[in-house]
């Protein structure tokens, strides 16, 4: 309980932070910078999160571990996993802070838990009781009321919007062919996270920018 509590705080101080970041110079300087920011700021957030998991892992002395994941049959999903769930999920998530707002964005990446849930039902024909969806839907409306404002400065609701799309398809995709990878003990979620990480930096940095 307490890993979820911290994740959510920090989830939300980083998207504040992003917010803020993405209404300065250069992002805002020129209409290059403007295009280009929601993908730069993606690429920087990834990059640095592997090389974090790298460190960690390290220290852990799990590269071992990590190097055999690499080898094993998982691993091609997890690669399809960080092309969907980083850059598809999470540019989508940076367009929507970049053009509807930081409360937007935390709308945005609370509703992919729903889309995960529907395709966990659908193909990993996983059972959802009448009183979770129930529950979800609460969860949403209840992200929504908290973030609802009357002055939010949407800079651009229709790519706003597609982001908000894109990153609740990309996230909850990702998160049904990961719930499949870790069912695997050998894939722990530490080995996960870091190949995750590297794979989306990769993409971005040699294929989108």
């Amino acid at each position: 309980m307490f890993s979820g509590i911290f994740a959510g705080i920090t989830w939300a101080l980083e998207t504040v932070v992003l917010g803020i970041a993405l209404s300065m110079s250069p992002f805002v300087s020129t209409e290059q910078g403007i295009f280009l920011a929601p993908f730069v700021s993606t690429f920087l957030h990834d990059a640095f999160s592997a090389i974090y998991m790298l460190v960690f892992n390290g220290v852990r002395r799990n590269l071992k571990a990590v190097g055999r994941v690499c080898k094993s049959k998982n691993f091609k999903w997890l690669v399809a996993a960080s092309a969907i769930g980083g850059p598809v999920g999470m540019t989508g998530y940076v367009l929507a802070v970049n053009y509807m707002g930081a409360s937007i964005g935390a709308v945005a990446s609370a509703v992919y838990p729903a889309i995960g849930s529907v395709l966990a039902w659908l193909f990993l024909k996983e059972r959802i009781k009448w009183y979770q969806w129930i529950f979800l839907l609460l969860t949403l409306l209840g992200v929504f009321g908290l973030s609802f404002s009357p002055v939010i400065d949407v800079k651009n609701f229709w790519l706003g919007l597609c982001g908000a799309f894109m990153c609740a398809f990309g996230w909850g995709t990702e998160g049904v062919i990961l719930s499949k990878c870790l069912k695997d003990d050998a894939v722990k979620s530490e080995y996960a996270l870091q190949i995750r990480q590297t794979v989306s930096a990769l993409v971005y940095g040699l294929v989108v920018i």
